[in-house]
């Protein structure tokens, strides 16, 4: 249930191993027969989906997003973002934005 939750997400993963109360080989092994990836590509992926929104409705830097999502820095977010999405952060912003102003 928590593998939604972007607050549960955002912890270090020795936290949410603890929290779940199961070894970290039983956790990781359900994650991937549950979502087909391992437990850290589904965190990144979780995270660059949250950041969609903060893209669309907001003003917050890439870097802030960045940081807010706790990416080890602004570079790793938008190498992750671009492995999902084959865009950059900022690229995705502008289309979506430039979408919006042309409806």
């Amino acid at each position: 249930d928590k593998l939604n939750d972007l607050d549960f997400l955002v912890l270090p993963m020795k936290d949410i191993i603890s929290y779940v109360g199961y070894s970290q080989e039983y956790i990781c092994r359900e994650v991937k027969k549950r979502t087909g990836t391992t437990l850290s590509k589904y965190i990144r992926k979780m995270k660059c989906m949250h950041s969609l929104s903060l893209l669309e409705d907001t003003d917050i830097p890439v870097v802030n997003i960045a940081s807010m999502l706790y990416f080890p820095d602004e570079s790793n977010y938008i190498t992750n973002f671009r492995k999902i999405y084959n865009v950059t952060p900022g690229e995705w912003r502008r289309r979506v934005r430039g979408k919006q102003t042309k409806v």
